[in-house]
Formats: structure tokens, sequence, C-alpha cells
């Protein structure tokens, strides 16, 4: 059985993210399909930044030589956190690319219940400017080989270590 799914899997490394305080990385891998049909892993360096509004978020990368600038924000979660729903907004100004989203996210990569759609199809339109037609499944059922070894050597806050664990530096 082909299990289809909506979430994405990736590294995150807190700490300084450079100079910027409070910054972080996060370091997704995925796959695309070439124009020549073949199914390669990509992976990309996104330094985030915390927005001023509690939730919010700001993410940049470069994408072969062109820098993108995101803006994330969480917009609704289920109580147990079963499933939670993020809005983006993005644009690429040399390129002159801009586009708005959404990310449906589970803990098991499965559609929420059929009770919690009437709220995710409301939080979808209100709080992203998306109808649920427009949502699409991305099926990460098929992950082996995937390259996840992080970019960078993971750091922890010292605050979220305990005294037996080694802060590397």
């Amino acid at each position: 059985r082909t299990r289809r799914t909506i979430t994405s899997r990736a590294s995150t490394r807190s700490g300084t993210g450079g100079k910027a305080r409070g910054a972080f990385w996060y370091n997704p891998v995925f796959k695309v399909q070439t124009l020549d049909g073949k199914e390669v892993w990509r992976r990309s360096d996104y330094r985030c930044k915390r927005g001023d509004a509690p939730g919010t978020f700001y993410f940049s990368f470069m994408d072969n030589g062109v820098t993108s600038l995101e803006y994330w924000r969480i917009v609704d979660a289920a109580d147990d956190m079963s499933w939670s729903l993020y809005y983006y907004a993005g644009a690429a100004k040399v390129a002159g690319q801009a586009y708005i989203g959404a990310v449906l996210a589970t803990a098991d990569g499965l559609w929420p219940g059929a009770e919690h759609l009437e709220r995710i199809e409301k939080s979808l339109w209100e709080g992203c400017g998306v109808k649920l037609w427009e949502m699409c499944e991305v099926d990460n059922c098929d992950c082996g080989g995937a390259p996840l070894d992080p970019y960078h050597a993971p750091v922890m806050m010292p605050s979220l270590l305990d005294s037996t664990d080694t802060v590397l530096t």
C-alpha cells in the first residue's frame, strides 16, 4: 500500500546561526524530478530568524545564485498537535518571482481525520488565502537513500543540554 504524506523531513540546527542573534539553520532534503525524468536528491540551507510576532519566521536561502526571502507563520494546530498548518510567502526579487502557499503537517504523514477538515479548511482560507482543493499531497513513502547528514554540525543551545551533554563550538 502506498502511503501518501503531506509532510517533509528536515534537520534544524539551533545556535547563533552565524552572527545574527537568535537565528538558526533549517536544512531540508528533498527529491525533485529533473526535466529528463530522473529523480535526484537536493538539499538547501535556509537561515531562519524569528519574526517580531510569536509564531512568525523569516527564511533566507540561495538557489542557483538567486537569494530568496520567505515569511512563515504558524496559522493553526490541533489541540493534541496531531496536525499543524503553516502559511508562507516568498520572493526572489532578482528573478521576478513571488509566491504564497500553505503546508499542512501531521505527525504520521497522513491526512487528518474527517472531524478536523472543517477547521482546517476554514484556517486555510482565512489564515492563508488558500482553498482546500489547492492543496496537493506529497508522497514521502520512497525516501530511501536520502542524504540526511546535516550541512553543519548540530549545535544545541546550552540551556537545552543537561550536565552530561557536550556542547559543540
